[in-house]
């Protein structure tokens, strides 16, 4: 069982190990942003790509300014980040919306085309479908970051909930791998990818849960982290085909 020192180092080392990131969102948007950087996009995307990138420094620095004891510094990010998360979380739901439209407008051209055979109210509830991972992402960003900033005071909870809001990162950047490198949206033909996505981010709390043991603030808070994450996936996976799900997303991208 790792020691009160060996963990408390896992944790001020996390800022090498969140420089995975940077791969994963460089291959998982290399398709459909890198690669076409130089063709016209709304401006919302570029804005998105700025705050997002923003927020993954910040996330592989301020371990690491920890680490190193710069706390005033660390303190000083911590601060700006009050304006970067409510950024991100902003492009993210503008991000949303012109997705949303976006792919509800290549549904109505399959329809005209006769393509497909779609009606308006099937169309409306495929595309607030689709909207599904978004909106748990930028939920499980806001939650997280909150109670980050809630137990700003409390280095344990703190780092873990910061973790946590980490892992949001994983489902954008690997679901795309799968989606435009492998060209599938299953595993083993029957399996959504978002759901690798999802197993990655619980077994990472998992493993610090054990990593913590011993250490009942930050296991409380992996807890709690792990918890909401689940009741989030279940939501996932049972409320996208409600008449509900469908109503809030069409009142919402309206706005």
């Amino acid at each position: 069982m790792p020691t009160t020192l060996q963990t408390t180092r896992i944790y001020n080392n996390l800022g090498y190990w969140f420089l995975i990131f940077i791969l994963l969102a460089f291959v998982g948007f290399y398709k459909t942003y890198f690669s076409v950087l130089l063709d016209p996009h709304p401006s919302v995307v570029h804005l998105h790509f700025a705050c997002m990138a923003l927020w993954m420094g910040m996330i592989i620095v301020q371990p690491l300014l920890i680490k190193y004891k710069k706390f005033s510094v660390h303190r000083t990010l911590g601060k700006l980040s009050y304006l970067v998360i409510p950024l991100v979380l902003i492009t993210s739901a503008m991000m949303s919306k012109y997705s949303y439209f976006a792919y509800k407008a290549r549904l109505e051209a399959k329809v005209a085309d006769g393509m497909v055979t779609f009606t308006e109210a099937e169309i409306l509830h495929l595309s607030a479908f689709e909207m599904g991972l978004p909106v748990f992402y930028i939920l499980w960003l806001a939650i997280f970051f909150g109670l980050a900033i809630y137990h700003r005071k409390d280095r344990i909870p703190h780092s873990r909930y910061i973790l946590a809001a980490a892992l949001t990162f994983l489902g954008p950047t690997v679901d795309r791998i799968f989606i435009f490198w492998y060209d599938t949206f299953l595993l083993w033909e029957t399996v959504p990818v978002e759901y690798f996505s999802y197993a990655l981010i619980n077994l990472t709390l998992i493993l610090f849960l054990f990593l913590d043991k011993g250490n009942p603030k930050g296991q409380k808070a992996l807890g709690i982290s792990l918890s909401i994450y689940l009741i989030g996936q279940i939501l996932y996976a049972t409320v996208r085909e409600t008449q509900f799900w469908e109503k809030m997303i069409t009142i919402l991208v309206n706005i």
